[in-house]
């Protein structure tokens, strides 16, 4: 079925019971909704990748109706994805790169202590006097080590 979007339609669309139901814009050529039989309703772009027979056919997710995407937003997001593939861009490439770059956790794991060990000075009742370990300032206290404060 092809007709404009609109939150109407939308709002209307009922899903089918064996197989996702499609509504197809018809402003924005390969703009649609999608429902589901559950009826989960998502805005879909599908596109071809390359040219003549062996072009691929892909159907990108825009996202689920409902807060942030209305049937304007998402339109508007799939122009600029139409933008990108009209300019030889693959959006749903762009997409798996972004899943596969590195996270805020994995590159914290990096860093851990585990991975570089924090280095800490010997205290001066670690230090065997008369090592060429013993700095000046521990040399006179080899032998005392003054307390911190009450325990």
């Amino acid at each position: 079925m092809a007709s404009k979007i609109t939150k109407r339609l939308v709002d209307t669309a009922t899903p089918d019971a064996a197989k996702d139901a499609f509504w197809w814009d018809s402003e924005l050529r390969g703009f649609g909704l999608k429902v589901t039989p559950a009826g989960v309703k998502v805005y879909v772009l599908q596109y071809h990748v390359g040219t003549g027979r062996k072009a691929r056919r892909r159907r990108l997710v825009i996202g689920r109706h409902g807060s942030p995407w209305t049937p304007e937003t998402a339109r508007t997001e799939a122009k600029r994805f139409s933008g990108d593939v009209a300019k030889g861009l693959d959006p749903w490439d762009r997409r798996q790169q972004e899943r596969n770059m590195i996270t805020v956790a994995e590159l914290c794991d990096l860093y851990s202590p585990k991975a570089f060990p924090i280095k800490r000075r010997r205290r001066c009742d670690q230090i065997v006097p008369g090592s060429s370990t013993t700095s000046n300032r521990c040399s006179a206290s080899a032998g005392s080590i003054r307390s911190r404060g009450p325990m």
